[in-house]
């Protein structure tokens, strides 16, 4: 909510100016105007995405943090499955960073667009929806990272906080540093094109829903096959 507050002072840029006004006409400077805040708003749902995968990766890691503690002992006594504990964990992740990533873009949604002078200029349901849709793929990534390395090498589970690091600083400060495309595109964060500004590549959306589904599978596999770490 508290980036949606600037949204009237971005949309503002151009309007401020008479002399554009005069050059461009009314119509255009609000579609340019348009256009600037869809540039923010794509810069603005990476962080939110980023962000959002952070609650979720901390619950898929903590199982085995819950492992090497002991404190599944007492369930793993009973007639409990690995499955079902592992997708009680994995679920709910899926679930935390999903709601999270919404509320949080739509957060700056509604609050922008209700700051704004001219409605015209805001972002569109139409608009919000795709954003959501481009970026989710990319959490599902990452948090199947994690159940990834929980399930193989839980040792090194680690480097999946580094993983995101990397990808956030890539993208949100690709264009400070110069950085080349295929840097930006080392991680998830890279692999979808800037929505709203460019329209939903939904190939990509569907190649990143499959690895995600492949990679949740493969920890799945790991987590049942290696040995628990009880105490």
């Amino acid at each position: 909510m508290a980036y949606g507050t600037v949204f009237n002072t971005i949309g503002n840029i151009l309007k401020t100016n008479p002399t554009m006004q005069q050059v461009f006409g009314r119509a255009m400077v609000h579609d340019a105007n348009h256009q600037i805040l869809l540039n923010f708003t794509g810069l603005l749902a990476i962080v939110m995405a980023s962000v959002a995968v952070i609650p979720g990766l901390q619950l898929i890691l903590k199982l085995h943090t819950d492992e090497t503690h002991g404190w599944l002992e007492v369930l793993y006594a009973r007639p409990l499955s690995r499955s079902r504990l592992l997708v009680s964990y994995v679920s709910t992740a899926l679930g935390l960073s999903t709601v999270a990533y919404i509320g949080g873009l739509a957060g700056v949604i509604v609050t922008g667009n209700a700051s704004l002078d001219h409605v015209q200029d805001g972002i569109s349901t139409a608009e919000f929806w795709q954003t959501i849709a481009a970026q989710l793929p990319m959490i599902w990534v990452f948090l199947a990272l994690g159940v990834g390395l929980v399930g193989w090498v839980p040792r090194i589970k680690a480097l999946s906080w580094g993983y995101l690091a990397l990808g956030f600083i890539a993208v949100y400060m690709g264009g400070l540093l110069q950085l080349p495309t295929w840097v930006q595109r080392l991680a998830p964060t890279g692999w979808m094109p800037r929505v709203p500004v460019h329209a939903v590549n939904w190939t990509t959306f569907s190649w990143m829903v499959a690895l995600s589904v492949l990679v949740l599978f493969l920890g799945w596999l790991g987590y049942h096959r290696r040995d628990l770490q009880l105490r």
